[in-house]
């Protein structure tokens, strides 16, 4: 996913941007959220084989001081079937991030409540814009939230997807803003809280044809609340033998 129809973002502290390594070439892959100082979350679609590095801490991507960490374990949904559902995955950094005011977490959302129609939202990522393959600049665009009744219409989607409970659908009211490739993985931010996961969506900035995101409610905050317990006492066992 990029994003189109966007404007250069000021620095997102809990951005992350994740790129794939492969011989000598470094290819940009997606976005994803710094939720704990060595957890990472991004879209499960974002695994395609290969080493993953994360570069925490910049709106620049190319800088000469930027140091990426490199991504030593990739957790994807059980369940995810490369679709939209279960499109979520979490990466375990290889050092913990040191937090500072360039590198901050960004909480999961606390309560259960589904993000209402019309709640004004915030994406950002370093993915394709209409005149580049992927920005060097972190960009952002707005993007309003829409029911999943007229997102599944026949006029919108006609359910191909379907907008279950488990997925939002959200695009910018006056037209051509949205997300797409590259920025896979990045978060949705609606009123300062963490709300959904760049999914996909058919084309950029098409007339009703909202991008779609996977939506952060209790099963999925439940889901990686106890991957990185298990993972973590899973470490904790092994650090006592």
């Amino acid at each position: 996913m990029k994003i189109i129809g966007g404007k250069e973002a000021g620095l997102k502290p809990y951005m992350v941007a994740l790129y794939l390594y492969n011989a000598d070439q470094q290819i940009h892959l997606c976005g994803g959220t710094l939720i704990e100082r060595d957890w990472v979350l991004t879209a499960a679609h974002c695994d395609q084989g290969g080493i993953i590095k994360a570069y925490l801490g910049t709106k620049r991507i190319g800088q000469s001081n930027m140091k990426a960490t490199e991504v030593v374990q990739k957790i994807q949904h059980e369940n995810y079937n490369r679709t939209h559902s279960n499109d979520i995955m979490l990466l375990k950094l290889k050092k913990p991030a040191v937090l500072n005011n360039n590198i901050r977490l960004l909480g999961l959302p606390e309560n259960n409540d589904d993000v209402k129609p019309g709640t004004l939202c915030n994406v950002a990522g370093w993915g394709r814009t209409l005149t580049l393959l992927y920005s060097p600049t972190l960009q952002e665009v707005n993007v309003t939230v829409i029911d999943r009744e007229t997102c599944n219409s026949k006029d919108y989607y006609n359910h191909d997807p379907t907008i279950t409970e488990d997925l939002l659908c959200a695009c910018n009211k006056t037209g051509g803003g949205d997300a797409c490739q590259g920025d896979s993985g990045s978060p949705l931010v609606c009123e300062g809280i963490f709300r959904g996961i760049v999914s996909g969506g058919e084309g950029c900035g098409l007339a009703k044809k909202p991008g779609i995101y996977v939506n952060l409610n209790k099963k999925y905050v439940t889901w990686i609340k106890e991957k990185i317990r298990r993972h973590n006492h899973q470490e904790e066992s092994g650090n006592q033998v």
